[in-house]
């Protein structure tokens, strides 16, 4: 400790007689750590935090693979079936999207957005309410399913985190529905939060297999298992085809070699994101690779104007190691000081990518800087500080011992740079340019990628439009003929707002991951099995969607009110 103590001493002297020097490394080892660091914090908190359920790595997903048809959801009917033959799993839960809106109870009428799920959900996900009781077999029932668990979030913002909620009744879709249980604080619930995103509210789905919606090919349930102690990914995604193949042979027009896709709620919801983060990761990377390579450069020129002293305690006896601590004392200095000023960059970094980054990142609002991020600030630091301050100890103690020595200390000659100077450097500024030479390449590349997908024509115009969502309920909207008439006065009255050009009302909107797929027979090419015709994503639109969206007539004629209740069918 005295000898660290005289080290740190000694180069703080030395540091001060060059400010320009130590504040150009300082600032340059901040903006490389901070960068590392701000990325980091997004890796460890989406990629490498533990997932909020015991035994995570059990869970899975599992989709419906038809032929020629990407997997995806299963028909209630097919999840029934699999639940009650299946050998694989301790349990298995289905879910689906669902809008709630929570009127009176001395608030503004909200909708959040909710999820119904199977009874066994949260007891498949290993978590348990923190207020009130789960869902029961009971509950999952057409006539007793009105019920509901709550958020923290929700439960906090809605009902002021009042634990006498539970038990009460609320409004919800104008129907009667009665809060059991609030979910605790902790849980972020990503299976919900990633199939339908804001999720803060849980009703049972109450489904049976005679219901219309059951139908085994109505696909619009997700489902999700925990497997068994033993048995493997592999083991369960053969038992899980073998139920939907046998469910063919039952029912051949309803399937079209169905098989079973198993994949890990970690792989499911957090894989798509891993190469984006990944390829960030490597990035900031280089760039603190490029900021040791300057530095190193600049302390190998500071090191020339070191000689003599390096000669003179070397002739005193000061061995080469004794040397090598420290030069490395030094060079630890400004990494730590560069490190300190990284990690207040990282925090505020962290909060600006959290506060602005998109919300297909998942777990992106739990990221903050950890115990784990800190640890890896200090690591940075210090393994920057070797980098970069190993080459010019390492070619000054070289120096101090041989011929160029000598000549310092008798005055001699004058020592200019020797060649293992000039190749340090070389190397350094080699390692430089193809760290530059990779950064701009990449970046040029996904620039130009970027700038020409902008340019794709998606086919229509999205310029000036805004849209906005309208969910309806209760009783006043129980049939087809009295939703058209709400959206037709809708759009009459915000036609005639100041501003307004057109109005078109649909089902979904292009490019915002919501499907509404059909299958499709053309007359005169019936097939033999009606799963086999193929699928188009299908837009239910009102006359004057079209106009809006400038999508363009190529041939025929667009939808008119002519086309409305009793007319004949059409289709564009």
């Amino acid at each position: 400790l005295d000898i660290l103590g005289r080290d740190l001493s000694y180069a703080i002297r030395m540091l001060a007689r060059r400010p320009a020097l130590a504040l150009a490394t300082i600032l340059t080892l901040a903006l490389g750590i901070g960068a590392n660091t701000a990325i980091f914090s997004v890796v460890n908190g989406v990629l490498l935090a533990p997932l909020p359920y015991p035994a995570a790595d059990r869970i899975v997903t599992i989709q419906e693979d038809q032929a020629d048809d990407d997997p995806g959801t299963t028909g209630y009917y097919s999840f029934d079936a699999l639940r009650s033959r299946q050998q694989s799993f301790a349990s298995v839960a289905a879910l689906g999207g669902w809008s709630a809106v929570l009127r009176a109870d001395g608030q503004e009428t909200e909708r959040v957005n909710g999820v119904r799920v199977t009874w066994e959900y949260f007891r498949t996900l290993g978590v348990t309410p923190a207020l009130g009781r789960d869902f029961e077999t009971g509950d999952d029932h057409p006539d007793h399913r009105r019920i509901v668990l709550l958020s923290d979030g929700l439960w906090r913002r809605r009902f002021n985190a009042d634990p006498g909620v539970i038990g009460k009744p609320i409004s919800i879709n104008t129907v009667t529905y009665t809060v059991v249980g609030v979910m605790p604080r902790s849980l972020n619930e990503l299976v919900s939060s990633r199939l339908m995103p804001g999720s803060e509210i849980w009703t049972p789905l109450g489904y049976l297999t005679s219901l219309p919606q059951s139908c085994r090919s109505c696909r619009h349930i997700q489902v999700i298992a925990r497997l068994r102690d033993g048995v493997t990914k592999e083991q369960a995604e053969a038992d899980a085809t073998r139920v939907y193949q046998s469910l063919a042979q039952e029912f051949p027009k309803d399937y079209v070699s169905p098989t079973a896709l198993l994949t890990p709620i970690r792989d499911r919801f957090l894989g798509p994101a891993r190469p984006v983060l990944m390829l960030l990761w490597a990035a900031v990377g280089l760039l603190l690779l490029m900021a040791c390579a300057n530095i190193a450069n600049l302390l190998l020129i500071r090191a020339s104007e070191r000689e003599e002293e390096v000669a003179i305690r070397r002739a005193l006896g000061v061995s080469p190691s004794r040397l090598l601590r420290q030069f490395l004392t030094e060079s630890m200095g400004l990494a730590i000081a560069g490190g300190a000023i990284a990690t207040l960059a990282a925090i505020w970094g962290t909060r600006l990518l959290v506060a602005n980054g998109p919300d297909e990142i998942p777990r992106l609002q739990e990221v903050a800087i950890s115990g784990r991020v800190l640890l890896y600030a200090i690591a940075s630091s210090v393994i920057t500080g070797v980098i970069f301050g190993m080459a010019p100890a390492r070619m000054l103690i070289s120096r101090a011992g041989g011929r160029e020595a000598v000549a310092v200390l008798t005055h001699a000659t004058r020592v200019t740079v020797g060649p293992a100077a000039w190749r340090h450097r070389a190397v350094l500024v080699g390692v430089n340019v193809v760290l530059s030479t990779v950064l701009l390449v990449a970046s040029g590349l996904l620039v130009r990628s970027f700038v020409s997908l902008l340019k794709v024509d998606p086919g229509f115009d999205p310029g000036g439009v805004l849209s906005m969502e309208v969910e309806l309920s209760g009783r006043e909207y129980d049939d087809t003929a009295k939703i058209a008439a709400f959206y037709d006065r809708l759009a009459t009255s915000l036609s005639s707002l100041p501003g307004v050009t057109a109005v078109g009302a649909s089902t979904n909107l292009p490019l915002t991951g919501s499907i509404d797929q059909w299958g499709f027979t053309i007359e005169g090419r019936q097939l033999a099995n009606p799963e086999e015709a193929p699928d188009a994503d299908r837009y239910g639109v009102e006359a004057g969607y079209f106009a809006p969206m400038k999508i363009p007539l190529v041939r025929g004629r667009l939808f008119t009110p002519a086309d409305g209740p009793g007319a004949p069918p059409v289709i564009v």
